[in-house]
């Protein structure tokens, strides 16, 4: 029998942190201690995360996935994972859209409901600009950081319409294995 994961926020085991709560979205930036083990935990949001420095493992089922700079993976509400923090710390983007807006959701919903994991720099790059949003202080960087976090989604939604109709499942395996 396993038992239930308690549900925390993705800042748990993070010391230090900056979040900002968008118009559908909550966006946080968190930094992580290295060979940090944060146990099976779930969240109450689905999760999309960005690896900006560091690295961290993240275990759901029996996958361990790497998770070094670039990678982009999305985990679904409710789903039970562990992570393991590298050598050198992590630093991540984390985007929670808001689960009571399904209108605004609905375009993104074929990968915010399932468990993806890729490599991809120009996501990666917006999210590098999102975590330099949430230092400004004008009236400005709310909409800016919403901005970019609607680029992210759009691009995370093509970038698996592309994986789907391109890259065959064997490729994808064997990228795993690479980045691992």
């Amino acid at each position: 029998m396993v038992l239930a994961a308690p549900s925390v926020p993705v800042t748990m085991g993070s010391p230090v942190f900056r979040s900002l709560g968008l118009d559908g979205f909550d966006v946080v930036e968190a930094w992580f201690a290295p060979e940090d083990r944060l146990t099976a935990h779930t969240h109450e949001r689905a999760c999309v995360a960005v690896i900006l420095e560091g690295s961290f493992g993240l275990r759901i089922d029996d996958r361990c996935l790497h998770c070094p700079p670039t990678a982009v993976f999305t985990e679904p509400a409710g789903e039970r994972h562990s992570n393991h923090i590298g050598p050198a710390g992590a630093r991540v983007v984390v985007v929670q859209p808001d689960p009571g807006l399904p209108e605004l959701l609905r375009p993104f919903a074929r990968f915010l409901g399932r468990t993806s994991h890729r490599h991809h720099a120009g996501i990666a790059e917006r999210a590098a600009r999102l975590a330099g949003e949430l230092e400004r202080t004008d009236d400005l960087a709310p909409l800016a950081a919403e901005g970019l976090v609607l680029e992210m989604l759009v691009a995370l939604a093509r970038a698996g319409d592309a994986e789907i109709r391109q890259t065959p499942p064997w490729l994808l395996r064997a990228q795993e294995i690479l980045h691992a």
